[in-house]
């Protein structure tokens, strides 16, 4: 079964998150600090990270950058309610508000 980290600071949208992947057959642990999913990161590896970019102290490109870095093999999705800038390319993003069906795609 394929592990997914899903960080985000808004709490409806992660516990959402994580009953829609669990439905679909999907081992998944949530996080709403950065921080803390580094903390999980070390001690566990994902074969996916979901996040958001808008997050308290560090943000989820922070985040995306170390997670690549520690573990290449992790596929790394952002999450924004923002636009992204034209062009951004360096990992596979969704804007919200997005269907869970598109994240499928992903995986």
């Amino acid at each position: 079964m394929e592990k997914i980290l899903v960080v985000d600071d808004e709490r409806v949208l992660l516990t959402s998150l994580s009953i829609f992947l669990e439905e679909k057959g999907y081992n998944v642990d949530t996080s709403e600090a950065v921080l803390e999913a580094l903390a999980m990161i070390e001690k566990k590896e994902y074969d996916f990270l979901l996040t958001d970019i808008n997050l308290v102290g560090l943000n989820g490109y922070n985040l995306a950058d170390a997670v690549a870095s520690f573990n290449p093999k992790t596929k790394i999705i952002l999450i924004s309610g923002y636009s992204f800038p034209p062009g951004f390319d360096k990992y596979p993003h969704l804007t919200k508000p997005f269907k869970f069906s598109e994240l499928l795609e992903y995986f």
